[in-house]
């Protein structure tokens, strides 16, 4: 292999390795959750900004570690450009250095992902995350494994999770095979790609790692 085939190679085992931690670290907040007979009940708090920040304070940070914490600040998303989907489209709702959503919390973890939360209904739960629940509120998670580096693309190195009063979910959880595929490739949103990646094994397929740079 020439040197570049190697260091992209590397490169992309280190975003899969990476995120199949981050995804073993939500999956034990949401055991600890459900262990503290804690639900996602943001609704009965109107949603408010305060409510979302005394849930994040409350049931997760206290188990994850985390080198830095920001509120509607800049310092704990990545500074370089808008985050895109597979298709090359910006994707608006993420703001270059603040996050995703309206009112942001984001985190930077110890092992350098960074997360912005926001709050979303069910529509945005279903259309965008590809997750089914009876839930009106859930807890929208953009993960971006690699954290302050380009590409900053769906499916390459962004990711997106949910908690809903049903507890956590990957995006695309509700999905078939055949749909996972579909969103997860060349030309498509990659809204999904978390399902379709720790299904495969937590495998990037090539032909969405060749994107990176598209």
């Amino acid at each position: 292999m020439t040197i570049p085939m190697l260091i992209s190679k590397y490169q992309k085992r280190v975003i899969e390795t990476t995120l199949k931690e981050d995804f073993s670290i939500f999956s034990q907040v949401n055991k600890m959750m459900v262990a503290n007979d804690v639900g996602l009940d943001l609704e009965a708090a109107d949603g408010s900004d305060a409510a979302i920040r005394a849930w994040f304070e409350t049931y997760m940070l206290p188990y994850i570690n985390v080198a830095n914490v920001c509120y509607s600040t800049s310092g704990c998303w990545g500074k370089y450009q808008n985050t895109r989907m597979l298709n090359g489209n910006n994707f608006t709702d993420c703001k270059i250095n603040l996050g995703c959503g309206t009112n942001w919390i984001s985190f930077v973890m110890n092992n350098g992902t960074m997360v912005a939360l926001d709050i979303g209904n069910n529509k945005q739960l279903r259309d965008i995350f590809g997750v089914d629940s009876t839930a009106s509120t859930c807890l929208k998670m953009y993960v971006d494994v690699n954290g302050d580096k380009k590409p900053n693309k769906f499916g390459v190195d962004i990711f997106l999770m949910t908690f809903t009063e049903d507890g956590f979910a990957p995006a695309g959880y509700s999905k078939t095979p055949a749909q996972l595929k579909q969103n997860c490739s060349p030309g498509q949103t990659g809204y999904w790609c978390m399902t379709y990646v720790k299904n495969a094994g937590w495998v990037i397929p090539d032909n969405i790692w060749k994107l990176r740079n598209d």
